[in-house]
């Protein structure tokens, strides 16, 4: 009994205590500040303060203060405490006060999507600081150099001194200092010069050194007699003047965080090797379309903007670009790309000469890698210029690639793939002369050769490749897919001209293309429009299809045209529309093959001959054309007088078929208006009893052997004889 009334009595007492003072709950103390979610702890005997907690809200780049308001004054925060940012999982990126001497244990535990955190040279570490974050994370050790005062553009500049991982190991330079990041009147100076109080800097940097209102007029100095890089802000436009520009264990030699524009005078190289490490994801936070840029390593990058390269002088400049790093990729996902050249806008090369080669790609970590010469986000452009771009081997390889947009050629272009392969998925792989991810190949004129990859194992082999089509309305172009094979090595597919989802458009009477299938063991084409039509005018076309490794399983087809649910939306698909042209295509499966219709349109005043040949004539690394045209034959109704859908039984089964204009002389001739036309001959033989008359029959023409001059002949020696003896007989 005393027990529960002693019970009922602490009950009470509790009660009590609680209607009095309330309950009890945790609270910030009157000396914590708390700004921007992050709480600092002011010291008041030291005169200083710690940050004690952040709040598990805050997201992506944070810059910790470097002094706090407390009581009226003002007090250096000098360290960071125990747990501080544990669990932060939202934060990216920390840029951490030269004033914090101090980082206590596990202070960022857990903050898994944390890629990049300035700290001072100086700022000493507890243990495990960087626990459970992944290895990803680049550690930006920095100091301040005597002269970086707050400059005169408002910030305080900062050299780096080395960036490591988690553990303190060093993983790489500081050519790619991240995006949001320096913030809060910091800025990071890559030259590593600490900065000068009177300089502006400029989103620019040559081998290291960031362009500058100080060093705009010779940013590298006298190294090389002759030779300079200039750079006028007013026009963003960088000059190389007989430059040979070297740069090893390097991401980029020249990179750029703007539109840039590449002034050359002379012969010019940038060249980029040894090696590098790529852990971040650092680039493929950039955007194109709907579209995430690899993280890349060249020696001209363009990062956040478009690049443009032209003539800097009378003379046409020139610029090779060579990459041959070697990169060590620690992502365990993501893309990663070697180029040598890339921007994440535009590539525009005009009236230059350029030639830009990329290097080996491979992880064994499961991303994917790609290799490209030229590499746009955006687009490419080729006016009046000399290029040559070059992939090499490779997930993904091309000479010229566009993720989104056109690429457009008008000039000198050789572009080739390099050795594409993926094992763990064979038929992702692809090499390429010129892609267009997300877009239609426009060639206008000018000469263009293009080939994937010598060797390609699995995947796909293109000559030129257009998502939305390919259009050519001038110059010369001959394309093909891989170029060679040996046994269990080669692509999968292969075409010369590939569209998926377009028109496949040649036209212009001075127009010349000759696209080859080249090697691979399932299926090739010469031209194929996956879902799209094949339209030729008055040009002069020859596809071919004739290296199929494995003749028995495969189809070889020298012109297709498809249609499938890709295509667009409430348009005709699979049709085949030559038009005046002149073209001659081999396929051993079928010279053709569409799903809507072939139509033949004679050009004007003229005939359409369509000529067949059953067996193709093959030779390496070209058919023989002029034999096979010699000898196919005319099918039923050719030539002909008027526009004309063919009947598919007409040309399938010929690997062969020629398609050529013929003198229309179906107007009498004035000089001798008795003479039959070929139109009367042709009408004749059509209702000539002769069954081995057909209208598919060779015209005669004149040097044919014939019985009629003989006929002739003696028909007048006939009447000449019996003339001369009529006058003797009268004689007589």
């Amino acid at each position: 009994m005393e027990r529960k009334l002693a019970g009922v009595f602490f009950g009470i007492v509790i009660v009590v205590a609680v209607a009095f003072f309330g309950v009890v709950t945790p609270s910030f103390a009157d000396d914590y500040i708390q700004e921007d979610g992050i709480s600092y702890c002011a010291n008041e005997t030291e005169k200083t303060a710690t940050v004690s907690h952040c709040d598990a809200s805050v997201s992506g780049a944070v810059s910790i203060s470097k002094t706090v308001s407390f009581n009226g004054e003002s007090y250096p925060v000098v360290g960071i405490e125990e747990r501080a940012f544990d669990g932060c999982a939202s934060l990216e990126s920390v840029m951490i006060p030269e004033s914090v001497t101090f980082i206590e244990s596990n202070a960022f535990s857990g903050c898994g999507n944390l890629k990049d955190i300035l700290i001072s040279e100086q700022t000493t570490l507890g243990t495990d600081v960087f626990s459970d974050i992944d290895a990803s994370l680049h550690v930006w050790r920095y100091e301040i150099a005597e002269s970086a005062a707050t400059s005169a553009d408002g910030k305080t500049h900062l050299k780096i001194v080395s960036v490591q991982d988690k553990n303190g190991a060093t993983v790489s330079n500081f050519s790619d200092i991240p995006d949001g990041v320096i913030t809060n009147g910091y800025v990071v100076d890559k030259d590593g010069s600490g900065g000068d109080p009177s300089a502006v800097y400029y989103n620019v940097w040559v081998a290291g050194v960031q362009v500058s209102n100080l060093n705009a007029d010779d940013v590298l100095g006298d190294s090389d007699e002759g030779a300079t890089v200039t750079y006028d802000e007013n026009s963003a436009t960088l000059t190389l003047n007989n430059v040979n520009l070297a740069v090893s264990d390097s991401r980029f030699a020249i990179y750029a965080e703007q539109d840039l524009t590449i002034a050359l005078i002379g012969d010019n190289s940038v060249t980029l090797d040894g090696s590098v490490e790529i852990s971040g994801l650092t680039w493929q936070t950039s955007i194109a379309g709907s579209y995430v840029v690899p993280e890349p390593a060249a020696p001209i990058a363009c990062k956040g903007g478009s690049l443009t390269v032209r003539n800097g002088s009378d003379n046409r400049g020139s610029l090779t670009v060579k990459n041959d790093v070697g990169i060590s990729y620690m992502n365990d996902s993501g893309s990663f790309m070697n180029c040598g050249i890339v921007a994440t806008g535009t590539v525009d090369i005009r009236d230059a000469k350029v030639k830009a080669n990329s290097s080996y790609v491979h992880a064994d970590n499961g991303a994917t890698e790609c290799s490209y010469g030229i590499f746009a986000g955006q687009g490419i452009v080729f006016d009046g210029a000399d290029v040559t771009a070059m992939g090499d081997a490779a997930t993904w390889s091309a000479g010229v690639y566009s993720l989104t947009g056109d690429v457009r050629l008008n000039g000198s272009t050789k572009a080739s793939g390099g050795r594409a392969v993926n094992l763990q998925n064979p038929y992702s792989a692809f090499s390429s002369g010129i892609y267009a991810n997300e877009g239609s190949v426009c060639i206008t004129g000018g000469n263009v050769e293009t080939v994937a990859a010598s060797l390609t194992e699995d995947g796909a082999a293109y000559g030129i490749f257009g998502y939305h089509g390919i259009s050519i309305t001038g110059g010369t172009v001959h394309t093909i897919g891989a170029t060679s094979n040996m046994d269990g090595v080669e692509p999968i597919f292969g075409a010369g001209i590939y569209s998926s989802a377009g028109d496949v458009v040649i036209s212009g009477t001075s127009t010349q293309v000759e696209a080859d299938s080249g090697f691979a063991s399932e299926d090739i084409a010469g031209i194929y429009a996956h879902a799209g039509n094949v339209l030729i005018t008055d040009a002069s076309v020859k596809a071919s299809a004739q290296r199929l490794y494995d003749a028995d399983d495969g189809t070889s087809v020298g012109i297709y045209a498809g249609t499938l649910q890709i295509a667009r939306s409430n348009s005709e698909t699979g049709n085949i529309v030559l038009k005046g042209a002149n073209v001659q295509t081999v396929g051993l499966t079928d010279s053709v093959q569409f799903f809507g219709s072939l139509t033949v349109i004679p050009a004007e005043g003229m005939w359409y001959s369509v000529d067949a040949l059953e067996g193709a004539r093959l030779g390496y690394p070209n058919p023989l054309w002029d034999d096979m045209a010699t000898a196919a034959m005319g099918i039923q109704n050719s030539p002909f007088k008027t526009e004309t859908s063919l009947d598919g039984n007409l040309v399938s089964g010929n690997q062969y078929l020629h398609f050529y204009n013929v003198a229309d002389e179906s107007v009498v001739d004035p000089e001798d208006p008795d003479d039959p036309t070929i139109s009367e001959v042709l009408d004749k033989s059509k209702d000539s009893n002769d069954p081995n008359t057909s209208t598919d029959a060779k015209i005669p023409v004149l040097g044919e052997s014939s019985l009629a001059l003989p006929l002739i002949l003696v028909a007048c020696f006939a009447l000449a004889v019996g003339v001369v003896a009529l006058i003797r007989k009268r004689e007589c």
